[in-house]
């Protein structure tokens, strides 16, 4: 354990004397420098499964993590309202337990040793803050066929009507009645836009108040008539698969203009409203 950490406590130094305080992109570093950053002198393997692009599932910022095979990682976090930025360190093991390193630089994602623990998915991990955080192997998901892809559907961007969950049992429940933030927070409104069938759902403080989520997909068309186009939104990596069961929603386009979407969902456990008899995830409708 001890000479892990002077390991780490050198690895420190001599990548502050490489890098410097300089605001040139970290993610360009770790990519141009990778073999000038010294290693371990503890020889190890981490396991394949952890080696590749990750999606750490977490409410609101897009994060993604990238381990290479020589036990480097690099984390990107893009969060609404707030600059890209990154952080990178390495894997060390620790009595056959993998851990995350604190970052390397000013900036740190891990601020103390992180344990990995495996799932068939992926991994998690815990954070001080937001608990137990999953990370799930990025995928890109592929536009379906020509004949499939909603590509003819374009709509600007235009505020929700009515967003409600619809629980049985119980009448429609306003959705800002079960997202319960705190007073000094202005409710949620959902926008939707959509741009030859490339969808952006995005939430708000407040009417056109500062961004909280956004969630990013395409439209699959399964049906039309002359009345309605029915549809399936799949949202791809990122942010939905915090809040969306199966990254997917139906959506429904009538001719009168009128837009119903439906996902199930939770809200995020931090401020969900406790209510007897219900149960996340549950249908929330979003009608614009």
């Amino acid at each position: 354990m001890n000479r892990a950490l002077l390991c780490l406590f050198f690895i420190e130094i001599v990548t502050s004397s490489i890098f410097g305080d300089s605001n040139i992109n970290i993610f360009n570093q770790i990519f141009n420098k990778e073999n000038q950053i010294p290693m371990f002198d503890i020889q190890y393997e981490i396991p394949e499964t952890l080696v590749g692009e990750f999606i750490i599932v977490t409410p609101m910022a897009n994060c993604e993590i990238t381990i290479f095979p020589n036990k480097e990682y690099i984390v990107i976090v893009d969060a609404p309202s707030h600059d890209l930025w990154n952080s990178f360190g390495y894997i060390i093991e620790i009595d056959n337990n993998c851990y995350f390193s604190p970052g390397l630089g000013q900036r740190k994602y891990f601020n103390e040793l992180t344990q990995i623990h495996y799932t068939n998915f992926g991994f998690f991990y815990y954070d001080e803050f937001l608990g137990r955080l999953r990370a799930i192997r990025k995928k890109d998901i592929p536009l379906p066929v020509s004949e499939c892809f909603a590509e003819k559907i374009s709509i600007s961007k235009r505020i929700v009507k009515y967003q409600y969950f619809d629980i049985q049992g119980f009448d429609k429940l306003e959705f800002n009645e079960i997202e319960n933030l705190p007073h000094h927070v202005l409710p949620l409104y959902h926008y939707l836009q959509i741009d030859n069938g490339i969808v952006s759902i995005t939430s708000t403080f407040g009417i056109d108040g500062e961004i909280y989520t956004i969630f990013e997909g395409f439209i699959e068309e399964v049906y039309s008539s002359t009345d309605i186009i029915r549809g399936i939104i799949h949202f791809t990596n990122g942010v939905p698969y915090f809040y969306i069961d199966n990254g997917t929603a139906e959506i429904e386009l009538n001719t009168n203009g009128s837009i119903k979407i439906t996902m199930l969902f939770s809200p995020d456990s931090r401020y969900q409203r406790e209510i007897p008899g219900i149960q996340f995830p549950a249908n929330l409708i979003l009608e614009f």
